[in-house]
């Protein structure tokens, strides 16, 4: 807001844009390999780019020295963010997803579920989740080993 006071309105506006897209573009590719929150680190840049100028870069360096994510720690929160919302009555992010639906139960689980009870911690019968588990598994995200799921971590 400091430079308000030393550039006319349109430059302004003009600079804080620029340092909004310049901030928020880095950040949306780092956000997306470090699996964090694209658009919450983008919003976060853009917003500081285009109110405080160079400063939204602190965020970006933030983002850079963060260590990556693990999938199985992305779906750990993705639970507790659902918990949430039930409890204040938010719509879910999960939905009907299906497959965020098994990776979060298998996330929950690291020593591995039986196709019948990963079906009934989802509330379904096990006809039902079987191609989806099958498709899971021939993408990479599941692994199987003799008759138990794991989410696979590599």
């Amino acid at each position: 807001m400091i430079r308000i006071l030393f550039l006319p309105p349109f430059h302004f506006w003009y600079m804080g844009v620029l340092w909004g897209v310049t901030s928020a573009v880095p950040a949306f590719y780092l956000a997306r390999r470090k699996n964090r929150s694209a658009g919450g680190w983008v919003t976060l840049c853009a917003l500081t780019g285009l109110f405080l100028g160079v400063l939204s870069f602190a965020w970006v360096v933030l983002l850079a020295t963060r260590k990556k994510l693990s999938m199985r720690m992305k779906y750990l929160r993705l639970k507790m963010e659902e918990r949430l919302a039930e409890a204040l009555r938010l719509p879910s992010q999960v939905g009907q997803d299906m497959e965020k639906r098994i990776l979060m139960v298998l996330a929950y689980n690291p020593q591995g579920l039986r196709i019948n009870a990963l079906a009934q911690g989802l509330g379904l019968g096990w006809r039902h989740i079987l191609s989806v588990v099958e498709k899971l598994t021939a993408q990479g995200k599941i692994r199987k080993e003799q008759d138990r799921y794991f989410f696979n971590l590599d």
